[in-house]
């Protein structure tokens, strides 16, 4: 079992699973339930199926085959970027939007207070921002984008 040590920071979040479904593009993978899996927060990425496993879904780069064994590594570069969209974007927005419209709005406007008016640009930014990064996820799911790899960082075990 080999492992890429190119990012040293998620040098040791590997986990080994099982190929149960295979394409040519994706692979389902369900992985070995652990102790830490109650209490963990990120469920959404592995959620339990019907059975109770957790299963993740991604992309076949090792052209595996239903029953191969892999090893799941996280893609910190992906996990940045992901993270990014999602969570700066809609936060410079709504800065820029707020301290942007403090600029351009120096009273209140027909009866609304000019904070109630700051607030309400940012969140008009934060929507913005959401709609950009909904288009962008969409975008990414046809390049493959995953921030999990059972790629060149990992082998096959068979």
């Amino acid at each position: 079992m080999q492992m890429n040590t190119e990012n040293s920071f998620f040098q040791n979040d590997y986990e080994q699973g099982t190929v149960i479904a295979a394409d040519d593009h994706w692979v389902k993978v369900e992985l070995v339930s652990k102790s830490v899996c109650h209490t963990c927060s990120a469920k959404m990425l592995c959620q339990p199926d019907r059975s109770g496993n957790r299963v993740l879904n991604i992309p076949n780069t090792l052209q595996a085959q239903v029953g191969d064994q892999v090893v799941i590594e996280q893609v910190g570069k992906s996990q940045l970027r992901l993270t990014a969209m999602q969570y700066g974007l809609p936060l410079m927005l709504f800065l820029g939007f707020s301290i942007g419209g403090s600029y351009l709005i120096k009273a209140d406007s027909f009866g609304i207070p000019r904070d109630v008016l700051l607030l309400l640009l940012g969140l008009f930014g934060i929507g913005i921002g959401g709609i950009g990064t909904y288009i962008w996820c969409k975008r990414q799911i046809k390049r493959q984008f995953s921030v999990f790899s059972a790629g060149p960082g990992s082998n096959k075990i068979n």
